[in-house]
């Protein structure tokens, strides 16, 4: 369904923080939650996507994650329609954000200097959010592993599951490993860990029905 997996990391330098913290403090009531995660503390730098170059992923302090998340608010879904003036090409050009789980995990925008905006020119009026239904994804995971007994199905995250579409093929989450790491597996049904820092695509078992789950793995969800 998205991109995740990132190359060229960029520092959290006071030009990038500023930016993030302009960006969030733009938008409506609603998403104030997001203002009190712009701290060094907890974004430790962004990623540039290697599929969407104009996509940067936040890499978020691991240990820090629970005091920002919330399991209330949906797993995912993008603030889409935001206008900001760029001064570089003098008009205004849209920015993107992605939320999980009330975390701010990456933006999408044109512009190739976070120093270019002017937030002092902004246009919300066609903002919106957009949610992804993920039955068609749940769907085609149930249909790869086949049926799972209880216990199994207690440690994975099948009801969150999403489709991960990168070079190396179509993989269908089943653990979030936090960090904007990933169980997953492919159609095959193979068991994959998706890590994206460094960006690594590990096969750990032949099938879901053969992966033992170290007992003392950190693990969110």
């Amino acid at each position: 369904m998205f991109g995740l997996f990132k190359n060229s990391v960029i520092k959290p330098t006071k030009d990038v923080m500023q930016f993030l913290h302009n960006l969030v403090g733009i938008l409506p009531e609603k998403y104030s939650f997001l203002t009190e995660q712009i701290n060094t503390d907890f974004v430790l730098g962004l990623e540039k996507s290697k599929i969407n170059h104009n996509r940067y992923s936040l890499l978020l302090n691991a240990n820090l994650q629970s005091r920002y998340e919330n399991k209330k608010l949906p797993s995912y879904y993008i603030i889409e329609g935001l206008l900001i003036w760029e001064n570089k090409i003098k008009n205004y050009t849209p920015v993107n954000i992605s939320i999980s789980k009330g975390l701010i995990i990456s933006i999408e925008l044109l512009s190739v200097s976070f120093k270019n905006f002017d937030f002092t020119k902004i246009d919300l009026s066609k903002l919106t959010e957009k949610h992804f239904k993920n039955d068609n994804d749940k769907k085609a995971l149930i249909n790869i592993i086949g049926k799972l007994s209880t216990e199994k199905l207690s440690y994975f995250d099948i009801d969150d599951t999403f489709k991960i579409e990168i070079p190396e093929g179509d993989f269908y989450t089943i653990k979030d490993l936090g960090d904007g790491n990933y169980l997953a597996v492919n159609e095959e049904g193979e068991v994959y860990e998706l890590i994206h820092d460094p960006y690594c695509i590990k096969k750990i078992a032949d099938s879901i029905s053969m992966y033992n789950h170290p007992k003392s793995r950190s693990t969110l969800g």
